[in-house]
């Protein structure tokens, strides 16, 4: 087909309009055509151990506490610096029903988001907490320097980092300290007031909103400055200590032909479970308690109450899952991708079963959240030039 010189410039400028909105990856990427089929499966390698962190690390946060050079602060009472909007590209044939995208400072970073989760994961019902609905992400940062929580009021499209710490015993003057986390933060789920937060190969990171650090003395590297008597938070005016470690049962290190943890969900319900995920299509999902921490045996061991297994193209990695209803929802980066390419959004029912017609989303769709109030699927993406977290009807 041929193309006259109006209608070709035409063409252009769409193509230009679209590369400035972030969605030149919607209009010039391949289309592929793929065929995913899950089974459910046990993975009964993916134990984890409750470490003796949980009292270990009690008395170093009761200690800088009580030092008087924090204050414990409920996040609901935190001050809010930063703006969001409603710009940003959502890829598909969804009903898009809520999208938000960050300040240009943090949209033009080189820090990325990587795991979410909502005040509905939290509380449930309408996820409403003193009236607002939230989103609690995780972002990484070049090299994995250090762990950032983004706590984002999504009724007033405000929010604020907070540095994600790791308290310790010390010999200084108050007798405990803290320090950076480096990290990648893979995933994050928000059950009550716990935050679990996917770490690799080594288990679940655990942190506490009822440990919430307000730090006058923000500006500097993590820890206590003996020369000023006072924390430092990397620059952020909060900080957060975590309060345990779920690890792997052989260490710190996988168990054999599991590739880690890439991610993590919540499926709320009469028993409610975590679920997380490899690159490689193996999920996973441990059962929770009445108080919010992981099902234990006598070994204090938590064992996995089954999973599935997405078989892939070799080489397509599975970036974010979840339950909807009898569904269960993928994201499929297919190989070759790299996050400048839609992903394929998968459906099967949780018995298993083959998604011939997979759909187009957004390239790095990194974790998906489920709101059953309003029927509204959460997904974030860390793709580049069109960060966006939004939520869509499930198709």
């Amino acid at each position: 087909m041929s193309l006259s010189r109006s209608s070709f410039l035409k063409f252009l400028r769409v193509k230009q309009i679209l590369t400035m909105c972030g969605a030149a990856a919607f209009l010039i990427s391949p289309v592929w055509s793929q065929s995913y089929t899950l089974t459910t499966a046990s993975h009964p390698s993916l134990t984890l151990t409750q470490s003796t962190t949980f009292t270990d690390l009690a008395v170093p946060i009761k200690t800088i506490e009580d030092s008087g050079k924090v204050t414990k602060t409920p996040f609901l009472n935190m001050i809010l610096n930063r703006t969001g909007s409603t710009g940003g590209v959502v890829v598909g044939p969804y009903t898009v029903t809520d999208k938000f995208i960050y300040n240009s400072d943090d949209n033009s970073s080189s820090n990325y988001p990587q795991g979410m989760s909502t005040s509905s994961d939290s509380i449930g019902g309408s996820g409403l907490i003193n009236n607002q609905y939230w989103v609690v992400e995780t972002w990484d940062t070049p090299n994995n320097a250090f762990l950032s929580l983004m706590l984002y009021n999504y009724s007033t499209k405000s929010y604020r980092w907070v540095e994600m710490v790791q308290p310790y015993a010390s010999t200084n003057e108050v007798g405990a300290d803290f320090k950076a986390i480096p990290r990648h933060g893979d995933g994050i789920v928000w059950y009550g007031h716990y935050l679990y937060v996917a770490d690799g190969c080594y288990g679940f990171r655990v942190f506490d909103t009822d440990h919430l650090w307000a730090i006058s003395s923000w500006n500097g590297p993590d820890g206590y400055d003996t020369s000023v008597h006072q924390f430092h938070s990397n620059g952020r005016a909060y900080a957060m200590p975590q309060i345990g470690f779920y690890r792997f049962t052989n260490g710190w290190t996988c168990p054999s032909g599991f590739s880690g943890l890439a991610g993590a969900s919540l499926n709320r319900g009469t028993d409610s479970y975590i679920m997380a995920w490899g690159l490689d299509g193996t999920i996973t999902k441990w059962l929770l308690d009445g108080t919010g921490l992981l099902v234990l045996d006598q070994n204090n061991i938590a064992q996995p109450v089954g999973g599935w297994q997405l078989s892939m193209s070799t080489n397509d990695r599975l970036f974010a899952t979840t339950i909807v209803g009898s569904q269960l929802y993928t994201s499929v980066e297919p190989a070759g991708a790299d996050c400048h390419a839609a992903a394929m959004l998968g459906k099967y029912p949780v018995t298993g079963g083959t998604d011939s017609s997979p759909t187009q989303i957004n390239g790095c769709v990194e974790a998906f959240a489920y709101d059953s109030s309003g029927n509204r699927l959460w997904a974030d993406s860390e793709e580049p030039g069109n960060k966006i977290t939004f939520a869509i009807t499930p198709p």
